[in-house]
């Protein structure tokens, strides 16, 4: 599940352990959420640099890698309804919406047949996940990008005693 305190989108991206690179977007599997017209949406996307991640269905058989292997890319995020019966909700306090909640709930298998999605650790690990969050819906041809203060990185003690190819939920709340 991803709750933020947003009308627009908001995304997570989970870091590869074995990565090099300086700026923690570069090269990573990522998920954005959003609820649009009361209907939530998942979109799984990868991040080749700092720059708007690309859905990943957008990558199938298009072009191979930098190495020459096909990217593979597909949508493996599954809306679920959850323990609130709903795959998605947006809440405002008031007609203006000076508090305003996005919440889409999701699954994803640990381990994907996508190239570039990240195979999730089915023990104990430790797994970096960075986070972000923008004002608005991405637009059919582009997302918004978030703000200087709308974003961030955490890194989760994983304690999962889960047999590889099942689901996990994750959860975010800003107070």
């Amino acid at each position: 599940m991803l709750c933020a305190k947003t009308r627009g989108w908001m995304g997570i991206g989970w870091l590869n352990p074995s990565r090099d690179e300086a700026s923690l977007m570069v090269r990573t599997d990522m998920v954005v959420a959003f609820v649009e017209d009361g209907q939530a949406v998942v979109q799984d996307r990868f991040a080749f640099s700092i720059e708007e991640p690309t859905k990943d269905e957008m990558l199938a058989d298009q072009r191979p890698d930098d190495a020459g292997n096909p990217l593979n890319g597909r949508n493996d995020l599954k809306l679920i309804p959850g323990s609130l019966g709903l795959p998605g909700l947006e809440w405002c306090s008031d007609a203006t919406c000076s508090l305003g909640f996005s919440l889409v709930q999701f699954q994803r298998a640990f381990a994907t047949e996508d190239a570039y999605d990240i195979r999730l650790p089915a023990k104990s690990a430790k797994l970096g996940l960075i986070y972000a969050w923008g004002s608005r819906d991405p637009f059919a041809t582009y997302m918004e990008q978030h703000g200087g203060g709308d974003r961030g990185y955490v890194e989760l003690q994983w304690n999962l005693d889960c047999a590889p190819g099942t689901f996990f939920d994750i959860a975010s709340a800003e107070s």
